[in-house]
């Protein structure tokens, strides 16, 4: 039986706890390895699964300068889906933009849906030009019969 690596698994949970040069160290052995932020602005710094805007961006900074290349996500939840889709404004379209500036930096952003408070997402479709290299994709919780958005790069 031959087994390859994945291309890609995302491990979702790096929090200000932890290891930044494991971290590191892990994405050089393993390059598929993507690492997901959590981001909400009514959590962060609250519950130890959602560190700080400022935590965030140290870490990319942090990563991005002892790993040739290294792959992320900011998760957006709550109220950090509403900072993006009300014209990217706040710490979100912030660490968005860092993502997307980090040269090493494999960046992708997750919104984190919840159709029971009808997210409207219609401004998240055209962020400013700088932040196009990220992939953007959607996750939704809580969905009956609801269309799925279609978001663009």
């Amino acid at each position: 039986m031959n087994l390859r690596s994945p291309i890609l698994c995302t491990l979702t949970g790096v929090d200000q706890q932890t290891d930044l040069d494991a971290l590191a160290h892990l994405s050089a052995r393993f390059p598929w390895a993507e690492w997901g932020f959590l981001y909400s602005p009514s959590r962060a710094g609250k519950d130890s699964r959602y560190p700080v805007p400022a935590w965030i961006e140290h870490a990319i900074a942090t990563l991005n300068a002892r790993v040739a290349s290294i792959r992320v996500a900011l998760q957006a939840c709550g109220g950090g889906v509403a900072e993006l889709a009300d014209g990217w404004v706040g710490d979100a379209a912030q660490m968005v933009y860092s993502f997307a500036h980090s040269a090493g930096i494999c960046g992708r952003l997750q919104l984190n849906l919840n159709a029971t408070q009808k997210p409207d997402i219609s401004a998240a479709r055209s962020p400013w030009p700088s932040a196009a290299a990220l992939a953007v994709v959607s996750r939704q919780s809580s969905l009956r019969n609801l269309p799925t958005p279609q978001l663009s790069k």
